[in-house]
């Protein structure tokens, strides 16, 4: 396997010089994953790299993406592990098959690893149906939203923290969507508990709105509701499906 130095790293293709990973592929071309520049490959022979801005990839911002975890499998597959959920590449098509799952378990996945969080739970709040199932909760009717529930002690990590990794997490423009997911269970919504949290995320989603989201924010601040944690197969799903991705 040829080594990467940074003497082959063309400025114009990587936007930073950070390579989160790589794999070698049974052809020998190896696929990189960075911070920022989303998918590259490298042929050893011709000593040339090649940046992957197909379309698809573009459609789901992988093109600027941080991708974690590149993975090229014996069939020849391309897996790519990234904040908006899991991909295989099609090299032959240049496409994109997603696996992308429930932005309620991204944000899961992405809460637990943060030190002084201490327990995560995703679940259904603010409906009108008691103890509502995934599938009644899909249906639209149940008027539930998908959550995360945090336990976190405050000694280690600030409230104002968690509202905005929520903020980098996900897309707080678009009313009623995440990704391809829509309906009214993927609103952007922040939970609060007391009149303290309430005027912190009021602060922060103020602050953001006018400075980062152009005052497009969608997301609603409401009192906690009805509460219903999700299904067991629901729970760490990310963690117990795509470890190997270290997404």
């Amino acid at each position: 396997m040829n080594v990467l130095t940074p003497a082959f790293i063309p400025p114009k293709i990587f936007k930073s010089n950070r390579i989160t990973s790589f794999s070698e592929d049974i052809n020998g071309k190896i696929w990189i994953g960075t911070f920022q520049s989303g998918l590259l490959s490298y042929e050893p022979i011709s000593e040339t790299f090649t940046k992957h801005d197909s379309p698809s990839i573009r459609e789901n911002g992988l093109n600027r993406a941080n991708i974690r975890k590149v993975l090229a499998d014996s069939q020849n597959n391309v897996w790519l592990g990234t904040r908006q959920g899991v991909f295989i590449y099609d090299k032959k098509k240049s496409s994109l098959k997603s696996f992308n799952h429930r932005i309620q378990e991204l944000l899961e996945k992405k809460f637990s690893e943060i030190e002084g969080v201490i327990k995560t739970e995703v679940g259904y709040a603010q409906g009108h149906t008691p103890n509502p199932s995934y599938e009644e909760v899909c249906g639209g009717n149940s008027n539930h939203a998908e959550v995360v529930s945090l336990d976190f002690d405050q000694s280690l990590v600030k409230y104002e923290k968690l509202v905005r990794i929520f903020y980098e997490l996900h897309d707080p423009t678009t009313l009623n969507q995440q990704g391809p997911d829509r309906g009214t269970q993927y609103r952007s919504i922040i939970v609060y508990n007391n009149d303290e949290q309430k005027e912190i995320a009021s602060a922060v989603t103020q602050e953001l709105n006018e400075s980062k989201f152009n005052n497009q924010i969608t997301t609603t601040l409401e009192p906690l509701g009805i509460y219903q944690p999700a299904e067991e197969y629901h729970q760490q799903y990310l963690t117990k499906k795509y470890s190997f991705l270290n997404i």
